[in-house]
């Protein structure tokens, strides 16, 4: 710190300590506590990095500096670990109750700008003891400085905050556009222009690899569908018309001879609309052959069935072959002309859909005769490889643009640590 007519001092000189004031409540006892109450007669209750529930009484009524004791992201240099609260609260022992003798503001920046290597304990989860945190050396101008000096960081925060916002919304509007350009694609509004150019061959194409008497049993997902105005000569059909599904299995755990063999397998964690190019995971001849897990070849598309996460409903494209878990299924593409990439896209589309379709009691799952029976609309084969390139086209448009976007959100970060430093180097 450059500013030589600032005065340097430990923490425990520079604010009050209030941390006999907390107290821990657990969930249970919290929510026995506030049911039935309203919201009115209740409190905000906190914990190492913010508010975490409500309660129906407070401890402390005033401003205070709340510093994470456990369980906040010390080395973090662009995370909060300290923050304001004020008015009626209750506080638990994650984190110290703290209330500076002369600008609570100016002590919170300052404890979310200082490096707290050396200070804090632990590995999984950090930990500021007491005692480490009343040697925390804080800088201390006089009061006049200190308002100064916090007028100064929240009028650049706020230009800052501005910006970030512009940001996210260009993020927000690009998922937007993003959906927009899939529903246009699988409208055929993309290819509207190569379908007048191009003799149409879709239901030749389609009988070509047409599935014989299949049968439908759970068609559950026909009420959710996507409203797709489709051109007259596609085909609205179902996966199972023209694909094989395979629902995948885990090999025994208990029998190290199934597993770290030569054969990727693929766990629905995996399946996030990516393309596998490599798995966690590999199973052995062995594994495969005692399990009811298949091979399938690159181009088989994956899609997730199990989870109440965002896993569920996802897609992946296989680019190696690979076996999978009983939580995925394969739809084997690549045993068609069809292009793994027209589905895939599809599936992106159809996303929420999809989630809708699974059900269960305890964990929503798709089970593969839902995932046979969803429909989608097929065109030619050869206008499939188009709605692909029309799709990736303006996708590599959006993927410059998020990172753009990506490396000026990382650089506001960074910019707001730098405002911090010359803070508190006395530059601004």
């Amino acid at each position: 710190m450059k500013k030589s007519t600032w005065s340097i001092v430990p923490l425990a000189d520079a604010v009050e300590i209030h941390d006999s004031d907390r107290m821990p409540i657990n969930s249970t006892e919290r929510q026995q506590r506030i049911a039935g109450k309203s919201t009115q007669d209740l409190y905000p209750y906190y914990g190492a990095t913010g508010q975490v529930g409500l309660i129906d009484g407070y401890i402390t009524d005033g401003e205070y500096v709340l510093l994470g004791e456990d369980g906040a992201p010390f080395l973090d240099p662009f995370a909060k670990k300290a923050y304001l609260i004020s008015g009626k609260a209750w506080v638990n022992n994650h984190a110290h109750l703290l209330r500076s003798r002369t600008n609570n503001r100016f002590l919170c920046y300052y404890l979310n700008y200082f490096n707290y290597n050396g200070y804090v304990s632990g590995t999984t989860r950090l930990k500021l003891t007491q005692a480490q945190m009343r040697q925390i050396p804080v800088p201390v101008p006089s009061v006049p400085e200190q308002e100064r000096i916090v007028a100064r960081i929240e009028e650049l925060f706020s230009q800052l905050d501005s910006g970030v916002d512009t940001l996210k919304k260009i993020k927000q509007q690009l998922a937007v556009y993003r959906q927009a350009v899939l529903k246009d694609a699988f409208e055929g509004k993309l290819t509207s222009t190569w379908r007048k150019n191009n003799t149409d061959t879709t239901i030749n194409d389609y009988l070509i690899i047409q599935k014989k008497n299949q049968d439908f049993k759970d068609t559950a997902g026909d009420e959710n569908e996507i409203a797709l105005n489709i051109p007259k000569s596609w085909l609205r059909i179902r996966i199972g018309e023209i694909f094989d599904v395979e629902v995948g299995a885990t090999p025994r755990r208990n029998i190290p001879e199934y597993w770290n063999g030569l054969i990727n397998w693929v766990s629905s964690g995996e399946v996030h609309f990516n393309l596998i190019s490599k798995t966690k995971e590999t199973i052995s001849e062995e594994g495969l052959s005692n399990s009811s897990t298949n091979l399938h070849p690159a181009g088989t598309v994956m899609l997730a069935m199990i989870g109440e996460g965002k896993t569920r409903g996802q897609a992946a494209i296989l680019q190696i072959p690979a076996a999978h878990n009983q939580n995925t299924a394969a739809i084997l593409v690549s045993k068609t002309p069809c292009s793994p990439k027209y589905i895939y896209y599809f599936l992106m589309m159809n996303y929420e859909n999809t989630r809708r379709v699974g059900s269960g009691n305890n964990q929503k799952a798709l089970n593969k005769e839902r995932v046979r029976a969803l429909r989608f609309p097929f065109c030619s084969f050869s206008e499939q490889k188009v709605v692909v390139n029309e799709i990736e086209s303006r996708m590599s448009v959006c993927d410059s643009i998020e990172q753009t976007i990506d490396a000026a959100l990382q650089q506001a970060e960074a910019l707001r640590q730098s405002i911090l430093r010359k803070a508190f180097e006395g530059e601004l």
